[in-house]
């Protein structure tokens, strides 16, 4: 059985500074009153108040709507949503506001593209159907659907603003490692000790390993800030002399022998790779574990019995692990992030999968 990607979810090509905003990210961007905010409450408030005026004319729209297309979907979820007393509106929170706001995009959307189209109709239609037209609602209550869009139209774009502004630094992509890097298979001495750790980001698998250990790590780090400190100290030197001395020779570096013309720079320490060894993780015996690079040893957790042999002609190992090609490499301190950027992925995903569904219906 040939290795399976068993992974969905790993947006390996997904911007999400590009992917479609969903209806949280919409209440959070405009539940804010800070300074620049799209609409802040009283702008919420007056916005509502509109929407309570044009009510009458909007379901009335809608009724059209739903007319033409033998259905009564869009009055009802608008009769349902839209705000009926503006003393209600006064006392909503902030929150509140903005969850109807939000609410309301999408039949607003709806009745919108709608009305472009019959106006569009109109200025096509000859005289004679003219008469014949109900023109409704107003131009007015149009503008007011319009002013609602584009409200949110400017929300979007500052929720991918700041998408692309978070963590731009750290890819949803594996690290560059060497191919004698990429050809080592787990080990459990190199297993990360803090449990967090030990389970990959991308595919779940308890597969990680620790491309070097904490002790290299630290031998590294030692060596780069030893000479780091040695090249600053020949640097102060240098500036105290020339304090009385303008006419000073640039010194020489300890560490490479070349002059130095300007303040050194500390080295690049070295950080803790976490590296998916799934790609690399097999058995090749059935019902034995002899020369067996798994993880889990092919065992069911579950019922503790072992995964067994499947396919046909050739039989392979049915293991989650053995079956994976998770080779995803990333630094140990970016962990957090990776998973609160896979998290919005999916979050978007899921929140395109029920506005389809739901627009399916």
């Amino acid at each position: 059985m040939m290795k399976q990607n068993l992974n969905p979810k790993r947006p390996s090509r997904i911007s999400i500074s590009d992917a479609p905003v969903t209806k949280d990210e919409r209440i959070e961007e405009l539940n804010s009153s800070k300074k620049g905010s799209p609409l802040m409450l009283a702008g919420k408030k007056d916005l509502l108040f509109r929407f309570i005026e044009k009510r009458s004319n909007i379901l009335e729209a809608a009724t059209i709507f739903d007319g033409i297309h033998n259905a009564s979907t869009l009055s009802n979820r608008l009769d349902n949503i839209l705000p009926t007393s503006k003393n209600r509106v006064k006392k909503s929170s902030n929150l509140d506001l903005a969850t109807r706001i939000v609410n309301m995009v999408d039949p607003v959307l709806l009745l919108l593209a709608h009305l472009k189209s019959q106006e569009q109709q109109l200025e096509n239609a000859t005289s004679h159907l003219r008469a014949r037209e109900r023109v409704i609602p107003s131009s007015r209550t149009s503008s007011l659907l319009q002013e609602m869009v584009n409200v949110i139209e400017t929300i979007d774009r500052t929720v991918r603003q700041k998408r692309s502004n978070t963590h731009a630094d750290v890819k949803l992509n594996s690290l560059s490692l060497t191919a004698a890097q990429r050809e080592l298979t787990y080990s459990k001495s190199n297993c990360p000790q803090d449990p967090v750790y030990q389970t990959c980001a991308f595919c779940d698998h308890p597969s990680v390993n620790e491309l070097l250990n904490n002790g290299e790590i630290e031998n590294i780090n030692t060596v780069v800030e030893s000479e780091y400190q040695a090249k600053l100290k020949v640097w102060n030197q240098y500036l105290k002399k020339k304090e009385t001395n303008a006419s000073t020779p640039a010194p020489k570096c300890p560490i490479s022998g070349g002059l130095m013309r300007r303040h050194p720079k500390r080295g690049k320490e070295s950080q803790q790779i976490l590296l998916c060894m799934c790609a690399t993780s097999q058995c090749v015996m059935e019902n034995s574990n002899i020369s067996s690079t798994c993880p889990i040893g092919c065992v069911n957790h579950q019922s503790g019995m072992r995964h067994p042999f499947e396919g046909s002609p050739f039989r392979s190992c049915s293991c989650p692990i053995c079956t994976c090609k998770c080779n995803m490499a990333y630094y140990a301190k970016d962990l957090l992030i990776i998973q609160q950027k896979l998290f919005q992925c999916n979050l978007v995903d899921e929140s395109l999968h029920k506005e389809n569904k739901e627009n399916n219906i």
